[in-house]
C-alpha cells in the first residue's frame, strides 16, 4: 500500500475516532482546517491526496511521532475493511455512554472521551457484550471497561498502551 492510501486510511479512523470531519476539525483544525476540508480527505469516493507535508503537520496536530500516518497496521486495515458497511452507530452511542460514565466514576477528565484509545477500548467492550446496550446493563459495562482498563494499566503501566494490553 501507498503513504497516499495509507494516510488516508489513518485519517478516516483518526476522524472517525474523533466523531467525525466536524468533530475532528473542531479539536485539532484550530483555524487550518475546517469540517469540508477533513471531509475531502475521507471520502469514500474520491479523497483529496495527503501530501508528505500535509501528512507532517496533521501528525503534529495530532501529537503522533512522525511517520505514523504513512504506515497502516494490519489490524487497523482489517479495521477499515470491516467497515466499509458504515459505522455501527447504535455501539458508536453505547461506548460513548459507557466510557463517560466510567470517567465520571473515577474523576477523569471528561475531555478524554476523545481519546480514540480509550474510546476504541469502550467500543471493544460494548461489541464483546454481544447485547444491546441499555440503561441497565451500563453499569455492567461500566465495570468491564474499568476492569479492560486496569488490565492495561497493569501490562503496559500506561493507559495508551490499552490497545496493545487489549491484543489490538
Amino acid at each position: 500500500m501507498d503513504a497516499s492510501t495509507a494516510r488516508t486510511l489513518n485519517m478516516r479512523l483518526r476522524v472517525a475516532a474523533a466523531g467525525g470531519p466536524a468533530e475532528w476539525a473542531r479539536l485539532f483544525g484550530g483555524t487550518r482546517w475546517a469540517q469540508p476540508q477533513v471531509s475531502q480527505w475521507i471520502s469514500e469516493s474520491n479523497p483529496k491526496s495527503i501530501g508528505h507535508r500535509l501528512a507532517r503537520d496533521l501528525e503534529s496536530v495530532m501529537q503522533l511521532p512522525h511517520g505514523t500516518l504513512d504506515r497502516v497496521d494490519q489490524d487497523a486495515e482489517m479495521s477499515l475493511q470491516s467497515q466499509s458497511t458504515g459505522l455501527d452507530f447504535e455501539k458508536m452511542s453505547a461506548a460513548v455512554k459507557v466510557l463517560s460514565h466510567y470517567l465520571e466514576l473515577v474523576g477523569d477528565p471528561p475531555e478524554w472521551i476523545y481519546d480514540p484509545v480509550l474510546l476504541e477500548t469502550a467500543f471493544m467492550v460494548v461489541d464483546e457484550f454481544g447485547q444491546p446496550s441499555a440503561p441497565d446493563n451500563v453499569l455492567d459495562l461500566t465495570k468491564l471497561l474499568a476492569r479492560r482498563i486496569r488490565e492495561a494499566k497493569d501490562d503496559s503501566h500506561a493507559t495508551r498502551g490499552a490497545r496493545t494490553a487489549v491484543g489490538r
